[in-house]
């Protein structure tokens, strides 16, 4: 079973936080009195009042809720070269659901994360774990989601967060979805969970400013559901249509919104998502690509996991 074959990375290493002039024998700078030390390695230079929260005392304390809460779970385990962790809890009870063939299992997820480097917050969310040909693809959920500034301050907030946050998963309605309606391929939902994951999925890239673009035309409106707008000239740079459906490959022409967006910006090309179809059709001179919705969700996902492993 795949979800047997989950990462497991140590994360509980050593860490500790020292000052800076017992190594260097020199006087710091202000506001860089300390150094966090990660399985033997510094791996961060902080001020006076930064408050570490060691893997155990976050991790620890989250998986302790857990089983408090008589949760049946598998647990994923990853450490980024001792600087960055993260620990994810799949839920394994009745909460699961299934997704077109019944052989597409979506269950919930918990994901909290912890860096030493300063790389991200020590933060959690609710999402999904669902098995796409035999690897995981989570979505997050993050409307729910807690994060702490790493201060002195932000450590005694770590248990009022995790309780609060345990109370809004085991009354979230996502928890019970498959109480409330068994989703398939072909249910209107969907198309709004693609577009949620897809902007989820985003969401991890920073200082990306992804909006939506709307307009009227005449008397009907029109839209495109992603647009990358640069910062400096403010223009769109590419823009993306959103579909869960394969009817947009026979049927080009029935994206006028895209179609007449691409024009007005000079765009040659743009991209549509659909169930299955990977393939690429020319209309009015502009080239669109069709895409799988889930290759569409992981490749957002691999491109940023490459583009922060290089940071």
């Amino acid at each position: 079973m795949y979800l047997d074959k989950l990462q497991q990375d140590e994360v509980f290493v050593a860490s500790a936080v020292r000052p800076l002039r017992e190594l260097t024998q020199m006087e710091p700078r202000k506001g860089l009195e300390n150094v966090i030390v990660s399985n033997g390695k510094i791996v961060n230079i902080v001020s006076k009042s930064y408050g570490h929260i060691p893997n155990e005392l976050f991790f620890a304390k989250a998986e302790q809720m857990l089983i408090d809460a008589g949760l049946t779970y598998y647990r994923q385990t990853i450490n980024r070269s001792d600087r960055s962790f993260s620990m994810d809890f799949i839920l394994s009870d009745s909460t699961q659901f299934s997704v077109g063939n019944k052989a597409d299992t979506i269950l919930p997820m918990l994901r909290f994360t912890n860096s030493y480097d300063g790389s991200e917050r020590t933060s959690g969310h609710f999402g999904f774990y669902r098995m796409v040909c035999s690897n995981g693809l989570h979505v997050v959920q993050s409307e729910i989601a807690f994060s702490i500034k790493h201060s002195t301050h932000g450590v005694h907030l770590i248990m009022p967060e995790l309780e609060g946050f345990f109370r809004r998963f085991l009354d979230n309605e996502f928890y019970s979805i498959s109480d409330s309606f068994g989703i398939t391929e072909t249910d209107n939902e969907m198309g709004n969970m693609v577009e949620t994951a897809f902007f989820l999925q985003w969401m991890h890239r920073e200082n990306l400013d992804l909006k939506y673009a709307r307009w009227k035309m005449g008397r009907s409106e029109g839209e495109v559901d992603i647009v990358l707008l640069d910062n400096k000239l403010f223009q769109p740079q590419w823009c993306v249509e959103i579909k869960w459906s394969n009817r947009y490959f026979e049927k080009p022409q029935e994206l006028k919104s895209l179609i007449y967006f691409c024009n007005q910006n000079n765009f040659s090309a743009s991209l549509v998502t659909t169930i299955d179809i990977l393939d690429n059709k020319t209309i009015e001179d502009i080239n669109l690509t069709y895409v799988p919705a889930a290759v569409y969700a992981y490749n957002i996902g691999v491109n940023t996991l490459e583009l922060k492993s290089n940071w």
